[in-house]
């Protein structure tokens, strides 16, 4: 069994070594990222799987983690490099205890920007769950362009120039859908190369201009006052609704199924995603049916069908309302041949 290296050190919380390799789970290859360095560390606690990829040219880099532990247990993640990472929770809430930063909990859908001048990082992590989080790592000073537009950052900036551990934010804030979208799209792209070099600086430029713009004009005052249940519900009603999508509930059909009224409903859609069950519903309808215009063969009535409405006029109506262009324009646009310009004659 080959071993390979990781940029930090992992223990389990009773000193146990833990083992890296390159042999991927089948449990994991759904979630693989194109080019990424990917390593499977393993032991008592369950199984980790710890991707990173590099931007060279502006020193970036990023992390996709996913943890599914088969016992509570806690990890403690070492390194003398020092740390600034975004990091970003996406499936159950990460509780961890950060030398200097002290003991905090990024809750699921949440996100905020740490630096630690050395890391020692203690995850606790219960059995049967899957832990996942995205963060991009920067060099300090990638941001220093930014940091006038921004005064939050700035004074995050200061604190990092005289390494001392810092927070962004001092609640944790919430990650919006279109800060997901850009998360999926750059995990699910498929460019290589120096084409992924390109996407992914664009990427991140935007994920980063909508975070300052969150942190400096919209900011969460005070962290979300559901309790861990409560999220959880939450994230189960948004799991069962996209997993409905052919079929979509109705709100008082949800509030039945998790014993929650509608008023909460809507109240905790609200801190945790920044929309309502129907606009989730509707960006998730939207999105699929793009796809599926763009890279099946389907035609439109079966897509309409596919995604909930009844009939091909409701689909196409709600198509061109949410994007401004009907669903047969769009296809033709991305269906149209592109001349191969690699043909000419020098």
């Amino acid at each position: 069994m080959e071993t390979i290296h990781m940029p930090f050190d992992i223990v389990t919380g009773n000193s146990e070594r833990v083992v890296l390799t390159e042999t991927i789970p089948d449990f994991f290859k759904d979630y693989e990222m194109t080019e990424a360095n990917h390593t499977i560390a393993f032991g008592s606690f369950g199984h980790m799987s710890f991707q990173e990829w590099h931007h060279h040219e502006s020193s970036i880099s990023l992390r996709y983690s996913n943890s599914l532990a088969i016992k509570n247990d806690h990890l403690i993640f070492q390194s003398k490099e020092a740390d600034l990472r975004l990091q970003f929770a996406l499936n159950n809430n990460l509780h961890f205890i950060e030398e200097g930063i002290g003991t905090k909990e990024l809750v699921e859908g949440n996100f905020n920007m740490f630096y630690v001048p050395a890391l020692r990082h203690e995850q606790t992590m219960q059995a049967n769950r899957l832990y996942s989080s995205f963060s991009v790592h920067f060099c300090d000073t990638y941001l220093d362009s930014w940091a006038d537009c921004y005064p939050a950052l700035k004074i995050f900036l200061n604190k990092i120039k005289k390494r001392q551990a810092a927070v962004l934010c001092g609640t944790n804030q919430i990650t919006s859908i279109q800060m997901n979208d850009i998360i999926r799209q750059i995990v699910q792209s498929k460019f290589t190369g120096i084409a992924r070099s390109l996407y992914v600086d664009i990427k991140i430029k935007e994920l980063l201009m909508l975070v300052l713009d969150r942190v400096s004009n919209d900011p969460v005052k005070q962290q979300t006052c559901l309790s861990r249940t409560d999220i959880q519900r939450f994230c189960e009603v948004k799991n069962t609704l996209i997993e409905n999508i052919q079929n979509p509930m109705s709100l008082k059909q949800i509030s039945r199924k998790f014993g929650l009224n509608t008023k909460k409903i809507k109240a905790g859609f609200k801190q945790l995603y920044q929309t309502t069950p129907f606009n989730l519903l509707l960006n998730t309808r939207m999105e699929k049916a793009k796809s599926m215009l763009a890279f099946s063969e389907l035609d439109i009535t079966s897509i309409a069908d596919e995604i909930g409405y009844d009939n091909k006029h409701s689909f196409s109506k709600a198509f061109k309302k949410y994007f401004g262009y009907p669903p047969g324009k769009y296809r033709k646009t991305k269906h149209e041949p592109v001349y191969n310009y690699s043909t000419l004659d020098n």
